[in-house]
């Protein structure tokens, strides 16, 4: 059987259902359980920790707990630790809990009493992701009951905005009107971590996703046949997520970078000798998706890749979009470990964890999915039409006049110029 180095689960976003705050090495979310309680009452302010990495990791959490209203009124918050510190083993998932209890003369019923988390992360060496950046599998098993899992599952968390600061989140708690019995215990609880997933558990998650590589070559030719059936739902993806994380698309190129995304689900076996669907990151998802989730081979295609298989295909789609572009650009467009890089660092400011960077546009998605344009039209395509907008596309980015932009908009050019030739030399109408 072939061996394939699967990536380690996304046992954060199994968990929280996509929201993560990122800080390269580590991944966290944020919430407080429960929201609302009583004075005397403790809550637990709950961060899920996920280390990205191979190495051991040092994390600091800090709680910042307020003393006044806005109108001046006093709040007493007590913890017995405002500070903890874990050293979180390489690939380790695990859950911090901080206890917070509301004492008199706090005022009550209050809302909105702002708690201010603060995370830090520290790596001595050296490390590689074990990760991806975004997305991936969810675990098949975790080191906790069905009971403690769906507890974490119900924590409200934050849903952090992507442009603000990492290392500080603010979580708002509210304590209600009344008191409840059992106060006299309150103060003598303790912060707590516990694993949920170490890199022990890894060899299982191999073994598990690689029994479901047979059947996951049926699931993936059927998807690769419903490709164009795909395609819309694909776009509205890509249409989605770049203006979502600060990146406006111009006319055409959210359909230049779906063009490239299609391909990258595409059955190259027949022309591409070295294509091994094995190698591609999104059937190693698919694998570990189907091991995780009994009824995923049931699943529609387009649910199957919208769902699980998003992100994976667009790590792949960057590594495609390079190999496409070498035949039609004598530029250099780096060697392989660059292109991995690429790809990762597309993703990672997908995920909200680098700044915004209009270039992820075209280099290489959208320059890839214009070089690949003329073999995958979809049925009943102008093969104009995308040509056409992303021209439109190049004028309008001109004239911002961007000097980031400006050797992208050179290449963009001699592209659709190439395009634009061949086009007429086969003389091909618009639609």
């Amino acid at each position: 059987m072939t061996n394939i180095d699967y990536l380690y689960p996304d046992v954060l976003g199994a968990i929280t259902g996509g929201e993560r705050v990122g800080m390269t090495a580590l991944q966290f979310a944020v919430g407080a359980a429960p929201e609302l309680t009583y004075l005397g009452q403790p809550l637990e302010i709950v961060i899920l920790l996920q280390n990205m990495v191979d190495q051991p990791l040092e994390v600091r959490i800090s709680l910042g707990l307020p003393t006044r209203t806005p109108d001046g009124k006093p709040i007493n918050l007590s913890t017995p630790r405002k500070l903890i510190a874990l050293m979180m083993q390489p690939g380790e998932v695990g859950v911090a809990r901080l206890p917070v209890v509301p004492l008199l003369p706090t005022p009550q019923p209050i809302e909105n009493v702002p708690i201010r988390v603060a995370v830090r992360q520290r790596v001595k060496d050296a490390y590689r992701f074990v990760r991806a950046p975004l997305g991936g599998a969810p675990p098949s098993e975790l080191a906790v009951t069905p009971f403690q899992l769906q507890a974490l599952r119900d924590v409200p968390y934050i849903s952090h905005p992507w442009d603000q600061s990492p290392e500080n989140i603010v979580v708002p708690i509210g304590v209600a009107e009344g008191t409840v019995p059992g106060r006299s215990q309150a103060l003598t609880a303790k912060p707590r971590y516990t694993a949920l997933w170490t890199s022990a558990q890894m060899d299982a998650e191999h073994d598990r996703a690689s029994a479901q590589v047979n059947e996951a070559r049926f699931i993936a030719a059927d998807l690769m046949q419903d490709v164009d059936a795909i395609y819309p739902a694909l776009l509205r993806g890509v249409e989605t997520v770049y203006p979502g994380r600060g990146v406006p698309l111009k006319p055409g190129e959210g359909k230049a970078i779906t063009k490239i995304l299609a391909y990258a689900l595409r059955d190259h076996s027949a022309t591409d000798r070295s294509y091994r669907l094995e190698d591609l990151r999104w059937f190693q998802t698919l694998c570990q998706v189907m091991a995780f989730d009994e009824t995923a081979a049931r699943r529609p295609s387009q649910e199957l890749v919208m769902r699980y298989l998003f992100d994976a295909a667009l790590y792949d789609a960057v590594l495609f979009a390079y190999s496409a572009m070498r035949p039609r650009l004598r530029i250099d467009l780096g060697n392989s470990t660059m292109r991995t890089a690429r790809a990762n660092a597309i993703l990672t400011w997908q995920a909200g964890h680098i700044e915004p960077d209009p270039v992820f546009i075209y280099m290489p998605l959208a320059l890839g999915g214009l070089s690949i344009h003329l073999d995958s039209l979809l049925p009943g395509e102008d093969a104009w039409g995308m040509v056409d907008e992303l021209r439109e596309a190049y004028r309008q980015r001109v004239r911002l006049d961007d000097p980031a932009f400006e050797p992208i908009l050179d290449v963009l050019d001699r592209l659709l110029t190439q395009i634009e030739t061949e086009l007429r030399e086969n003389n091909v109408k618009p639609g």
